[in-house]
């Protein structure tokens, strides 16, 4: 006679080893995808800003930097013709092309800094996922495996007044069956 309790305990130790493996398998799965990318983020490879971004904002900073330097450059040749007095034109566009040069090196700089921080974010980020997928994925299959430990302790510790009933049915089976030979002769 089986133990109907302990049979639905097996059977459910069976379903959730499969569920673990099968949580494994995905996790596996995911990682071979993920982690290569997250990896090399993690080291600092390909990332930050990509090139194409970098040099749209250096030109866009250098851009600027031209407009206002022709602007200041233009107010000067106003100015000049104005007063008559060209003797301080040259020294003014000279002034406005060294602050160009000032502020193109400072605009280079901020952007440049901006890329290491961007960087920089995208390593902790990394690292951070990294050490979030290996917990995640292992914490499910092992909390599967925890419930089919918990199955597999249901089907050791049947009551034993459901023991004692089984082999008490086990006993008259038994009997009955001797007697019934008995009583046939066979």
């Amino acid at each position: 006679m089986s133990n109907p309790k302990a049979d639905a305990a097996k059977a459910a130790a069976g379903t959730t080893g499969a569920t673990a493996a099968n949580l494994g398998n995905v996790a596996a799965g995911e990682s071979a995808a993920i982690t290569p990318t997250l990896e090399r983020r993690a080291q600092g490879q390909g990332t930050g800003y990509s090139p194409t971004d970098l040099n749209a904002m250096k030109v866009g900073a250098a851009q600027a930097a031209g407009g206002a330097t022709a602007s200041a450059n233009e107010a000067a040749n106003l100015r000049a013709a104005r007063s008559g007095n060209t003797a301080s034109l040259a020294t003014s566009q000279d002034e406005n092309a060294r602050n160009r040069a000032r502020v193109l090196a400072d605009t280079n700089l901020k952007i440049q800094s901006a890329n290491a921080g961007l960087k920089s974010t995208q390593q902790e980020n990394a690292l951070r996922q990294l050490a979030s997928m290996y917990g995640e994925n292992i914490g499910q299959q092992t909390g599967e495996m925890g419930v089919q430990a918990k199955d597999i302790g249901e089907m050791a510790t049947a009551p034993a007044w459901l023991t004692d009933l089984q082999t008490g049915m086990g006993m008259a089976e038994t009997g009955a069956l001797t007697g019934a030979k008995i009583a046939t002769g066979t």
